[in-house]
């Protein structure tokens, strides 16, 4: 049976690759609904059909379980394809079929939520999908009126406010053909190349198998959008290196964690949030990609002090075995140096004007063109890996596009009942007007809803309720999104529910809640890094070159002395007194006042210096 499965799934995923390729190059032309429509249909499918391939034994319950949800999920979706124009050219008239066809797509999508994503999800989902018809019965700003079950669930279903929204449009018009060309990238060994030369990179260095595991993760998490994603695919290489090197098991995985979350947020490709974010803001991508760049840059400095410090202090993985042979990154560059083609390209084609998708669909065919024109491998297991690339890409995007439809029912009901505005103004009132306290609370809310979720989920969710407050408070929109995302990606690195971490923990074989609370601790800057953008907002490069170029550097004296205090090392172990007033000169520069940057830059100057003058530099 495993095998008819297989085959199946990989017959759909063909179906569903083809059909968005048709779709993407312009031989097809459709309308957003046709195409949403058809890509959520197939991924629930191939979710059921996922759900028997999973167990460890397809009993008939299970089977029967699959073959159910698979029906129900091409019966309704095949309904509102057929149905969905003439509700449109009728002026929005619907039928009590349409609604129970709708509550049965919305229980379906739920189930696999709570069956492959994740039971949190799945209960937030449903405690939304049932407020507007408890919502007469609650108190103060929950109360809401009366709404019929019909005009409920084809709102949900019929139009593209609920599950056919703008976040399972950007996952059936971006995200799986990035996920499609990043399984390309893997399948034809760019991902094996880009490990051996983080590791050629950083030979000889200090800290040189972590500094490899944050290079790694860096690039695959870009590509993949995911953290626990990243962990499980670089983890299996980083970890046992690093627990080799000296490194205890739990740093190991806290590293690790961090590094593939914030893949998540590094230019290019970046997650898939972002693509949600550029449509959500109607912003060009590019210009997602400029704002982030800097916030990554600094992301990834921080985790790169911080393995550094804790080598120097621990005497551990000095770098001092350097093996010049494997330091040659001139012959691994002339024997595999083409597969930097296709990450060079999209740079190349976004940074020139050329959409997201034209870029990768580019991209891909150069990498294929240059593989069969240097392994002149004209024979069927071209084919093969081209069909297993596509067919990996597809399974790639379906908890994604899954996550993506859930998502839309709660911003449909947080539209047709208006509660959105409300609880944006209870945090407006409970801030009493003042941003900073609206920014904690906002971080606070965005970490709480985002624990669990996939980042896609996190993101979503808070933003839909909580970038309105941030807006009218004088937040602009890009900010306030960006700094909801960046909370989102985090959030799978917060300790109680901490999924990357989760994940590393479990290779490294390491006590989960260590690892949880050691990943905490390592990205502290990355709980203070949103903070930076809005009242630094020339670190997203907005302002001037002065302003720009002050404020990357502000930013890096922030998160250097945020990784000073953490590790408790700066060329020698540091006293509590000297940790603290570390922490207080990165917290202070944050606010991004005058008087307090120079003073702040006074005190670390003196600092610096006595720390020196105490104990030469150690190289």
């Amino acid at each position: 049976m495993r095998e008819n499965l297989k085959i199946t799934t990989g017959i759909i995923s063909v179906i569903l690759a083809l059909f968005h390729f048709s779709y993407i190059s312009g031989i097809v032309a459709m309308s957003t609904m046709t195409l949403r429509v058809v890509h959520i249909t197939l991924m629930m499918i191939l979710a059921f059909i996922g759900f028997i391939y999973q167990s460890e034994e397809a009993a008939p319950k299970i089977v029967l379980f699959s073959v159910m949800g698979c029906i129900l999920s091409g019966l309704t979706g095949g309904y509102i394809l057929l149905r969905w124009e003439t509700i449109v050219t009728s002026g929005g008239l619907t039928t009590a079929l349409d609604g129970y066809m709708g509550s049965i797509m919305i229980l379906t999508l739920i189930v696999i939520t709570y069956k492959m994503i994740g039971k949190s999800l799945a209960i937030i989902v449903a405690l939304f999908s049932i407020y507007p018809f408890i919502g007469q019965y609650l108190f103060g700003v929950f109360r809401i009126r009366t709404y019929s079950f019909e005009r409920i669930f084809t709102f949900l279903y019929s139009t593209t406010q609920g599950i056919f929204g703008i976040p399972l449009g950007v996952a059936a018009s971006y995200i799986i053909f990035f996920c499609i060309f990043g399984a390309f990238l893997g399948t034809f060994g760019v991902g094996d190349f880009m490990f051996k030369l983080s590791q050629k990179a950083t030979n000889g260095l200090v800290a040189s198998t972590a500094k490899t595991a944050i290079a790694f993760s860096t690039f695959m998490g870009m590509i993949s959008g995911t953290a626990a994603g990243n962990v499980a695919v670089t983890g299996s290489l980083t970890i046992p290196m690093m627990n080799k090197s000296g490194y205890k098991r739990h740093e190991s995985a806290a590293v690790e964690a961090v590094a593939s979350t914030g893949g998540q947020i590094m230019p290019p490709i970046m997650g898939a949030a972002a693509f949600i974010m550029a449509e959500m803001t109607s912003t060009e991508y590019s210009v997602i990609m400029k704002s982030a760049i800097i916030p990554a840059i600094l992301f990834f400095s921080s985790i790169y002090i911080i393995v550094h410090l804790i080598s120097l202090r621990d005497n551990i993985d000095t770098g001092v075995n350097r093996n010049d042979e494997d330091a040659n990154i001139l012959s691994l560059i002339k024997s595999d140096g083409y597969l930097l083609f296709p990450i060079i390209t999209l740079i190349l084609f976004m940074v020139t004007g050329y959409s997201p998708l034209k870029s990768a669909l580019y991209s891909i065919g150069i990498m294929l063109i240059l593989h069969l024109i240097v392994k002149r491998e004209f024979s069927k297991t071209f084919l093969v890996k081209v069909y297993n690339a596509i067919v990996d890409g597809a399974k790639s995007t379906m908890l994604i596009s899954i996550a993506c439809g859930v998502s839309g029912i709660i911003v449909g009901v947080i539209s047709i009942t208006g509660v959105g505005s409300k609880l944006s103004s209870i945090i407006i009132d409970a801030s009493g007007g003042n941003l900073f306290i609206a920014l904690l609370l906002t971080m606070v809310t965005s970490i709480i809803l985002g624990m669990g979720l996939p980042t896609t989920a996190a993101y979503l969710i808070p933003v839909s309720v909580i970038a309105p407050a941030l807006v009218q408070m004088g937040v602009p929109l890009l900010t306030a999104h960006m700094f909801i995302f960046l909370f989102a990606c985090v959030s799978t690195i917060t300790p109680p529910v901490a999924l990357a971490s989760y994940v590393a923990a479990g290779i490294s074989e390491a006590d989960i809640n260590k690892v949880g609370w050691t990943g905490f601790r390592f990205a502290t800057a990355s709980y203070i890094l949103p903070f930076m953008l809005v009242y630094s907002p020339a670190i997203m490069l907005s302002g001037d070159i002065l302003s720009n170029i002050l404020a990357v550097i502000s930013g890096f004296v922030t998160i250097y002395c945020i990784a000073v205090s953490i590790v408790g090392y700066f060329n020698k172990k540091l006293s509590n007194a000297f940790r603290i007033a570390m922490l207080v000169i990165g917290l202070a520069i944050v606010k991004n006042n005058m008087v307090s940057n120079i003073v702040s830059l006074i005190i670390f100057t003196i600092l610096t210096y006595s720390s020196l003058k105490n104990k030469g530099v150690k190289k």
